[in-house]
């Protein structure tokens, strides 16, 4: 067991080492987000997310994710989420991956929550920082640039609200998405747009507050300054192929799957 404290500083170095592979789109739904200058392609797993994290909250099945292993060149996963884990295949990736190269998949945590602590376990010992904190720190510093998480949601609300503002302090180095049984959301503090998502509810959650219109929504916005205390855009329905949404500001979209 290694203790360690990481620097919740700037990210260090560049992209992550190499590419994740692995088609995606495996009984969870398919849609696009096409920010300024990157197609993401949001499936369930987004195929070009370089890692997979499990936090601890909310236990929604995820089967199907487990099984495609393989899309993630990192695995990475919150001390309290191993406990119910470890007998899984991501019990044996962790273990396979243990000392390779290449990789950085770990367990992490200040080892509070944790029954049998793997082999590798990271002790991050900081109790001014949540686990998920410290797996972002962890991350930055290897230079990963993207990750799925899911068990973000749900649970006790105090560490989903907390979760919501890891993200948006690190989603300007690393981009996240978090996955739940009803969302994908993510943090954006730029414009974007969704394709391919007809029919499906989206809510945009200004965090603190973002000045947003829209194309391609039922009701759309037109420079519509959203404020966290004051007004959101929740439930609005997109009612085309292809969304736009010009944001500036800072807010949290949340894409029904």
């Amino acid at each position: 067991m290694a203790a360690t404290d990481f620097n919740l500083g700037q990210r260090q170095g560049g992209k992550g080492r190499g590419q994740s592979t692995g088609s995606g789109n495996h009984h969870f739904g398919k849609y696009r987000i096409r920010r300024k200058s990157v197609v993401l392609h949001c499936q369930f797993p987004l195929s070009e997310a370089e890692a997979l994290i499990f936090l601890n909250g909310q236990r929604d099945d995820v089967t199907a994710v487990i099984a495609h292993l393989d899309a993630y060149q990192h695995l990475i996963v919150a001390d309290g989420a191993w406990n119910d884990l470890h007998d899984t295949a991501v019990g044996e990736r962790l273990t396979a991956d243990h000392g390779a190269t290449g990789t950085i998949s770990a367990v992490i945590g200040d080892g509070d929550s944790i029954i049998e602590p793997p082999a590798g376990f990271i002790e991050a010992v900081n109790q001014h920082n949540t686990d998920f904190e410290k797996i972002m720190a962890y991350l930055l510093t290897a230079g990963v640039a993207s990750a799925d998480i899911y068990w973000g949601s749900g649970g006790e609300m105090d560490h989903f609200l907390g979760n919501l503002s890891v993200a948006a302090k690190y989603g300007h180095a690393i981009r996240l998405r978090f996955f739940d049984a009803n969302h994908c959301y993510f943090y954006s503090a730029e414009s974007c747009q969704i394709i391919g998502a007809k029919n499906k509810q989206l809510s945009i959650y200004p965090f603190p507050k973002a000045l947003v219109s829209s194309q391609g929504l039922r009701y759309e916005l037109d420079n519509k300054l959203l404020k966290q205390y004051e007004q959101q855009s929740l439930r609005n329905t997109i009612i085309s192929q292809q969304a736009d949404i010009r944001l500036r500001g800072n807010a949290f979209l949340f894409i029904q799957r």
